[in-house]
């Protein structure tokens, strides 16, 4: 790479949120990351628009370029539902998409990339803007095993048939096909979502996990309550929402 010419990155972040975790965090940290390799315009919705501009005007000298386009107005209602937040980020990746086509030069940019939401099952519209794409990392295939589902309770068993329902459907959409065959480099989280792209794709998706790019922050301030703990009661950071289908009854009882 010429370091008079440093890449100019179109970053499609839909959560990115400094300081939290989950997937805000985890677009955070890509961000972040992409930053080392060029400068970076991230398209994102409004809630993760705010955040970033506070830590623009609290890192002078750092500031991220932010393009915010709005979610559609039932979003509010809809994202009450785990269904519904899906809904409304593929409508929120169409009025993206319309958006740089309509305002921002496709040639301004280098590489487009697909960082959140990251599943396999979703489709990217970094992939149809006529350069060239990372998509990912993505995950999103990972299932709880049969033996586990007692831990999960009749809700989270629900909620674990119901994902397997909807991953399986939206994992036949042609526009998410495209996008597994159209992007120009395949990253995902784990050797079980490579697994359920189709064979010929499989050898040349590079896996690497994102939580890797998490940015913690000043952990310094947890030392005393670290030093405090020992020899008497571990701790356990939980950095997964407390929901059900991500196991903390079985953390804790490992």
């Amino acid at each position: 790479m010429n370091d008079a010419a440093p890449l100019r990155i179109l970053v499609l972040d839909y959560l990115c949120v400094p300081g939290r975790g989950s997937e805000r965090g985890a677009g955070w940290g890509m961000l972040r990351a992409l930053q080392r390799f060029g400068t970076c315009t991230v398209i994102t919705a409004p809630e993760s628009a705010d955040a970033i501009t506070e830590w623009n005007d609290e890192h002078p000298g750092e500031e991220i370029a932010v393009e915010v386009v709005a979610e559609p107005s039932w979003a509010t209602v809809a994202k009450r539902t785990r269904i519904g937040e899906f809904l409304t980020y593929l409508a929120w990746q169409r009025r993206a998409h319309a958006f740089v086509l309509r305002s921002e030069p496709r040639h301004r940019y280098d590489v487009a990339c697909h960082v959140t939401l990251s599943a396999f099952w979703l489709p990217s519209m970094a992939t149809d803007l006529g350069i060239p794409s990372i998509w990912g990392p993505v995950g999103g295939a990972v299932a709880t095993p049969r033996q586990l589902w007692p831990l999960l309770g009749w809700k989270g068993v629900v909620v674990e048939i119901f994902d397997w329902v909807a991953v399986w459907t939206m994992s036949l959409y042609p526009s998410t096909r495209r996008t597994w065959r159209v992007a120009t480099v395949r990253v995902a989280q784990n050797l079980e979502t490579v697994k359920r792209l189709p064979p010929d794709l499989r050898t040349d998706t590079v896996v690497l996990n994102h939580a890797l790019f998490h940015d913690v922050g000043d952990v310094s301030a947890l030392s005393p309550v670290v030093e405090a703990g020992r020899g008497v009661d571990p701790y356990v950071a939980w950095v997964s929402p407390m929901e059900s289908r991500k196991g903390p009854e079985l953390a804790i009882r490992a």
